[in-house]
């Protein structure tokens, strides 16, 4: 028979895994310093009132535009749609980073680039798909850092790994999963391929399961990131 706290933590996990929607963080660091500005793209989809719904925002930024200016546009238009959205003001006028944190989220998909720099934090659990595609207008070499929080299933404690991937210019996204999913080889993650355009965090080597899971690119050119987490109702 199965003690009472363990049959709580199974009836939790399990109670997640039902749920997969998850709490996202989409830090925005940068400002947009093309002549003349740039088109970015981000879309967000999320679980509200029971029903699915997305927000999409592919739009043309000014010269100028700060990572604070867009964290702002898309926290409006998220809450304005009926997301649940929270979206701290930076401490200090000219901050690095500026955050945007959704519940229920079933995926985020960004295109930045032109000085505006993003990162997708999926902090409750690990997502099921990750997808890199190459750049469109802006062809320039991209730096991908993946990290995540794990915990021992053995030992209980909690750890943290990560490891960084270099991308060329001309990579198309079949390259980019290839380099994603040898590094995290190298770095002792297993993973594996749904298709040829994406990969999934399984847990690492030693068995350390994923309880967080953060992928930031940054470049010049337009890249585009998509991070989608476990869906219960599909």
């Amino acid at each position: 028979m199965l003690s009472l706290p363990l049959r709580a933590f199974l009836t939790l996990a399990l109670t997640s895994l039902a749920a997969g929607q998850g709490l996202v963080q989409i830090s925005l660091g940068g400002e947009l310093t093309r002549r003349g500005g740039s088109r970015v793209e981000l879309a967000v989809g999320a679980k509200i009132d029971g029903q699915a719904r997305q927000v999409e925002l592919d739009i043309h930024l000014a010269q100028g535009t700060s990572s604070s200016d867009f964290a702002q546009l898309v926290a409006a238009r998220l809450s304005r749609a009926g997301f649940d959205v929270l979206a701290p003001m930076p401490r200090e006028a000219q901050a690095a980073k500026s955050h945007v944190f959704v519940e229920n989220t079933y995926f985020v998909r960004m295109r930045l680039g032109g000085g505006l720099i993003g990162t997708i934090t999926t902090s409750e659990l690990a997502p099921s798909e990750v997808r890199v595609d190459a750049p469109e207008s802006m062809l320039e070499p991209a730096n991908l850092l993946i990290s995540a929080s794990t915990r021992s299933p053995h030992t209980k404690k909690y750890g943290r790994s990560q490891f960084a991937v270099e991308f060329a210019k001309d990579d198309h996204p079949a390259q980019a999963i290839n380099k994603i999913h040898k590094a995290a080889l190298t770095a002792e993650w297993l993973g594996d391929r749904p298709t040829a355009h994406a990969w999934r965090p399984v847990r690492l080597v030693d068995g350390s399961i994923i309880t967080g899971f953060s992928i930031g690119l940054e470049s010049a050119g337009d890249w585009r990131l998509e991070v989608t987490l476990p869906r219960g109702d599909r």
